[in-house]
Parts: C-alpha cells; sequence; structure tokens
C-alpha cells in the first residue's frame, strides 16, 4: 500500500521539480542565445536547476537528507540571485524556503513526524476509540 503523503509535502517536492526543469530549460535555451560574459550565470543556474530536480525527487520519497540538501540549494540559490542582480527571482526563493520550513516536521528534522494513527491506543474504550465526540448521544430504546 503506498504511503500518504501531505499536500504541503508533495506541492513542495512539485514546486522544487517544476522550478527546475523550467530553470534547466531557460538556462540551456539562453546559453546559446546571451554572449559570452553571461556564461558563468548560466552554468550556475543549470547546475541548481539539476540540483532542484533531483531534489524534488529526494522530497518526494521523503529523505531527510533530500530536505537539508534542498534548503541548502534554496540558499545557494538565493545567494547566486542576488550576486547576479536577478532580485525578483528571490520572491521564489523565499517560497521554497518558506514551504520547506513549513514541511520540516514531515522530515523528521524539527521532531518527531506527525502522523496520525488510524488504530486507537488499546487503553481507549472502544465506543470512543469509534465514534467522535460530536456524534455520541445517548438514545433511548423502546421496548
Amino acid at each position: 500500500m503506498a504511503q500518504e503523503r501531505p499536500f504541503l509535502v508533495l506541492l513542495t517536492s512539485i514546486m522544487f521539480v517544476s522550478l527546475g526543469l523550467l530553470e534547466l530549460l531557460l538556462a540551456l535555451t539562453s546559453l546559446f542565445i546571451t554572449p559570452a560574459e553571461n556564461t558563468l550565470q548560466v552554468i550556475t543556474s543549470a547546475v541548481i536547476s539539476t540540483g532542484f530536480l533531483i531534489m524534488g525527487y529526494a522530497l518526494y520519497k521523503g529523505l531527510k537528507s533530500g530536505w537539508v540538501v534542498s534548503l541548502c540549494l534554496a540558499f545557494l540559490d538565493a545567494v547566486v540571485n542576488i550576486y547576479y542582480g536577478t532580485y525578483h527571482l528571490l520572491v521564489i526563493d523565499a517560497t521554497l524556503i518558506l514551504t520547506l520550513l513549513l514541511v520540516a516536521k514531515h522530515y523528521t528534522v524539527l521532531g518527531r513526524p506527525v502522523v496520525k494513527s488510524p488504530v486507537p491506543p488499546p487503553s481507549a474504550p472502544l465506543a470512543i476509540a469509534i465514534v467522535p465526540k460530536e456524534e455520541r448521544k445517548f438514545v433511548r430504546r423502546k421496548h
């Protein structure tokens, strides 16, 4: 049975893969179009976008090391964007860093993951475990 992932974890991995594909395509196309002085920027962007692709898959698989490397890549991308003066891309980097920090518990970076167990603890009475509190009512039976 497949493991169910929270929505924000799936969204984060999709963001990394899609951003990696987009940046890689833009870097490869601009390598042939732009003059030679931007070659270092294009190669740096291509390397970081390849890392985004790989880390998107690692995030999807739930690897703790993938989370750590993804956070480092997002910070590195922010530093590169500041260095080259592409300040409008810092919004994307900030979004990536924010979503990574929001899903940190899932990757057991900031503590234990939040897992809802479908099985009640053995000490819980059966009626309380099965019926939610809002739906519990006492009904008089007619004999």
